[in-house]
């Protein structure tokens, strides 16, 4: 029986790592059908069997560094092809960099 995810199309980035395996594991027992990335392709693809062998559904594109702009353009077009709309967005990649929100350009 799907939870409170049930239908939505959840991306989630950073799914090569403990948080967001855990999140994309956390969405699908909700009922959600993940769209995860990831720049490390063997964790993230580790992630898309663990979901799928709990039931879950997902789709992964990897490699994928969201530093780049058009890797960002090119999981959202990913994510709508896989799924025509995108409801949740759950970003779990990182680079530290330390800056306010407003004070970053697009760039970083």
């Amino acid at each position: 029986m799907p939870g409170r995810l049930g239908g939505k199309v959840c991306v989630i980035t950073g799914t090569g790592g403990s948080m967001g395996r855990a999140t994309a594991l956390a969405f699908a027992r909700g009922g959600a059908a993940d769209v995860g990335c990831d720049a490390a392709v063997e964790p993230a693809e580790r992630t898309v069997e663990l979901v799928r062998a709990a039931g879950g559904k997902m789709a992964s594109l990897q490699p994928c560094w969201l530093a780049e702009r058009a890797e960002a353009d090119r999981l959202v077009e990913f994510a709508v092809k896989e799924h025509d709309r995108i409801d949740v967005l759950n970003n779990l990649a990182a680079r530290i960099h330390f800056n306010w929100l407003e004070d970053t350009p697009d760039e970083d």
